[in-house]
């Protein structure tokens, strides 16, 4: 076995119990990905709308913001990890919105 390594040619099947692996991995990561996705979906039809929110109950206004920065930090991490993701898309705007809440 001419190009791997002393252990590997001593042990083909390491590499295809490897590949194996990350193939289950990758299969485990779309379910990741896809039940995230469902929760974030419920999560966002939730959240407190800060427009509603009474400008002059400050503590009530301040958790408003939280909670929807939490999502919105909570969106970008699956955004970055699973951009073909249906929630994903809105990630920009959640972005673009914190910026100007901000």
């Amino acid at each position: 076995m001419r190009g791997l390594s002393p252990h590997a040619a001593r042990h083909p099947w390491t590499c295809a119990v490897l590949l194996a692996a990350l193939a289950g991995a990758g299969a485990a990561r779309a379910d990741d990905c896809a039940r995230e996705d469902a929760a974030l979906a419920r999560d966002a039809a939730e959240l407190p709308k800060v427009e509603l929110a009474n400008t002059t109950d400050w503590q009530n206004t301040c958790i408003t913001l939280e909670v929807n920065m939490d999502f919105a930090a909570r969106l970008a991490r699956h955004a970055a990890q699973c951009p073909a993701a249906p929630q994903s898309a809105s990630a920009a705007q959640w972005a673009e919105q914190g910026a100007k809440d901000t």
